[in-house]
């Protein structure tokens, strides 16, 4: 009974998979190859809005909407000071990124393979 327990836990689990960047979209948790990065509440919605827009520019003005809609108001100067945080999270080496790029200081991109 416990191991069906177990196994039923996982369904109806959303997932955002990309390389070793796991984003469980249930629990609000990011891990990243077998460690867990710790994020904040903004931090995750900005990753999993990246991550839902993979391969396409994000401008700063679009994810300062969505966080609106989500009642999280935030200057742009803020904004830039978290995706920044989120970057060195989440990338081992920002000068070669793996996952989000910043694009002319206006626009984020989460990166396609």
């Amino acid at each position: 009974m416990i191991t069906l327990l177990k196994m039923a836990k996982g369904i109806g689990r959303r997932f955002i998979k990309e390389r070793e960047l796991n984003i469980d979209l249930s629990d609000k948790r990011v891990v990243l190859g077998n460690k867990e990065i710790e994020l904040s509440p903004i931090e995750f919605f900005l990753l999993r809005f990246l991550a839902m827009n993979k391969g396409k520019i994000v401008s700063v003005d679009q994810l300062l909407t969505y966080l609106w809609k989500k009642d999280i108001f935030l200057l742009e100067d803020a904004l830039d000071v978290i995706m920044d945080t989120l970057i060195s999270k989440i990338e081992d080496e920002q000068s070669i990124p793996k996952y989000i790029i910043n694009i002319n200081n206006d626009s984020y991109k989460f990166l396609e393979v």
